[in-house]
């Protein structure tokens, strides 16, 4: 009887490592394998090491860059408060040519000083990849800010602020699926 124990714990031990090492062998052909998309930052903030004028009344800020991701979920941009005043708005967009991928206006009391505000598109921005887009700023009342765009300063790209060109970046990032 103990021989017989013996016998059918050994034949099922056998049984097991059987069964395991096909599973391990086939694993790849036996299970459905899910594709995860990995979230990356396609145009990391910049260090800033300088910041703009005040965006005051009638004052566009814009930046042309090429963006290298083709499902754009969210934009983090930096600004700083210069003084503080109520009730002013600002619209914040990102534009493929005349056509408005993304629009936000915030009040300037929401905008923390030199942190990261994140702005959210609704559904992915899709068919972008490898295109020159517009990041625009302007105030949407008649009046001055309180707030400037924290910038890095570089020969790698320019900064149109109203009528004049500054050699920088704003400091902006994008995040998205590749």
């Amino acid at each position: 009887m103990k021989k017989d124990k013996k016998v059918m714990l050994l034949i099922g031990l056998c049984a097991l490592f059987i069964a395991a090492a096909v599973l391990f062998m086939f694993k790849d052909k036996l299970f459905v394998r899910r594709e995860t998309v990995t979230v990356s930052e396609n145009r990391e903030m910049p260090e800033a090491n300088a910041v703009t004028n005040e965006i005051t009344n009638g004052l566009v800020v814009e930046e042309k860059f090429i963006n290298h991701t083709d499902h754009i979920k969210e934009l983090a941009i930096v600004f700083t408060k210069l003084y503080v005043l109520d009730d002013v708005e600002l619209s914040i967009e990102l534009l493929d040519g005349n056509k408005t991928l993304l629009k936000k206006t915030v009040n300037v009391l929401q905008i923390e000083d030199q942190h990261r505000l994140f702005i959210e598109a609704d559904t992915p921005i899709e068919g972008v990849l490898g295109k020159e887009l517009t990041l625009r700023v302007y105030p949407e009342t008649a009046s001055d800010t309180g707030v400037a765009l924290m910038m890095q300063e570089t020969d790698d790209s320019l900064i149109k602020f109203g009528r004049m060109k500054v050699r920088g970046t704003i400091c902006f990032s994008l995040t998205g699926e590749q």
